[in-house]
């Protein structure tokens, strides 16, 4: 996961809803989607993600470590 610079930050779009993802709040990870911090999940279980999670990705979806095995 990496923070976006700040024009980037403006026009930012959560994956998962569709919505603006305020300044603060970008996550990007997985193909360089963007997402709210809240909204950045297993695929597998649904478990939310931190910024320092590790996660494998599969099929374009973040996947926990509990869930990869």
């Amino acid at each position: 996961m990496r923070s976006v610079d700040s024009k980037q930050r403006a026009a930012s779009i959560c994956s998962y809803c569709s919505t603006v993802v305020p300044e603060g709040q970008v996550l990007q990870a997985v193909d360089g989607q963007t997402w709210h911090a809240e909204h950045f999940m297993c695929g597998g279980c649904g478990k939310l993600l931190e910024a320092t999670s590790r996660f494998t990705v599969r099929r374009g979806f973040a996947v926990c470590s509990e869930c990869k095995r």
